[in-house]
């Protein structure tokens, strides 16, 4: 989304999508996109570079690896996630999910699926519900 805008745009951007600090988003994509061009061939569907959702929303992020035997990690700004209440890890054959059933502004962050070195990652928003 960033990428094709123009930094004019930016400011218009962060307000469409709840953002409140400017700085830490841009930090936020910068690293995000060290990792998006990078092959990867334990996956064979990556994550979605975004996600933007409301406050209280479920969360589905999905991956797929290319052999259903492979083992992942879930990641959260670099830390290990484990399931727990709202949180759920899912595997169906080469499908990986990780689910959080009512989003928080602490879920507002970078997360990463992990399988070995390959790692994919997405950066998700999530806003206050439009007035």
């Amino acid at each position: 989304m960033l990428k094709t805008a123009s930094t004019r745009d930016y400011d218009s951007i962060a307000f469409k999508f709840g953002i409140p600090d400017m700085r830490i988003m841009l930090r936020r994509l910068s690293q995000m996109s060290k990792l998006v061009n990078k092959k990867c061939p334990s996956f064979t569907q990556k994550l979605p570079e975004s996600h933007a959702l409301n406050l209280g929303e479920k969360l589905v992020l999905e991956a797929e690896v290319a052999n259903e035997q492979m083992t992942v990690k879930w990641l959260k700004n670099g830390n290990e996630i484990a399931p727990g209440k709202g949180c759920q890890i899912v595997t169906k054959a080469n499908k990986r999910y990780l689910m959080i059933d009512r989003t928080t502004k602490d879920d507002d962050a970078t997360y990463s699926c992990v399988v070995g070195k390959d790692i994919t990652t997405c950066e998700v928003f999530v806003q206050e519900p439009p007035v």
